[in-house]
């Protein structure tokens, strides 16, 4: 009993050393709305601990988290109706690991990955119905390599390459919304050209 309190009081005098070393400032506009509300170290003013920001009505926009000055956690936001709009993490000033985004009715509107702060892999982006709409294939954060679009019906609309940002290079195919072929084209660092194929009865002489 008496080895249970004494691990009680040494969280409880932790918590008090730390609580004494971090204040929490808060800004209000005008009308005396809360803006933001975050933690930081009383001796620095460095920011360390949660940073909140708020929209007009009150809710919550945002909420992440510093460590030494340095954003290291979770980070989201939501939209002014409250429903979550962005997750991502970080540590300590690095973007890391997956992110999302979300339409204010709650469906996912885009996702992707960050390895080193940069976007890495595909990035997929939604339709407000929740259609695939398209996927993009990213390196450090520039558009690079292979990209499908689709239309809202599912069907593939686009697909070909990017290189070195959203600049079509190599051979592009275009598809209705029923999935058939209209034209191939040939990209060279953005311009394209289309590429016509005549069928085997146009290739014959007169």
């Amino acid at each position: 009993m008496k080895y249970s309190s004494g691990i009680f009081f040494i969280i409880f005098l932790l918590f008090f050393v730390a609580s004494c070393k971090i204040q929490v400032v808060s800004t209000k506009s005008t009308t005396g709305i809360l803006e933001t509300k975050y933690q930081q170290l009383r001796k620095t003013e460095v920011r360390h601990g949660y940073y909140r920001l708020y929209h007009e009505n009150g809710r919550l926009a945002m909420e992440m988290y510093y460590k030494n000055g340095k954003l290291h956690g979770e980070e989201k936001s939501y939209h002014p109706n409250g429903q979550l709009h962005y997750i991502s993490s970080s540590e300590m000033g690095s973007y890391e690991g997956p992110f999302k985004y979300w339409y204010a009715t709650g469906v996912l509107h885009q996702e992707g990955k960050y390895i080193n702060n940069n976007i890495e892999g595909d990035l997929k982006t939604y339709y407000p119905n929740g259609v695939l709409k398209e996927i993009v294939s990213f390196s450090k954060s520039v558009e690079n390599g292979a990209y499908i679009i689709y239309h809202q019906n599912g069907k593939i609309k686009e697909e070909g390459h990017f290189l070195n940002g959203p600049i079509p290079e190599g051979t592009i195919k275009h598809y209705n919304d029923e999935g058939g072929f209209i034209r191939k084209q040939h990209c060279e660092k953005g311009t394209c050209e289309t590429v016509w194929e005549l069928k085997p009865s146009e290739n014959k002489a007169d």
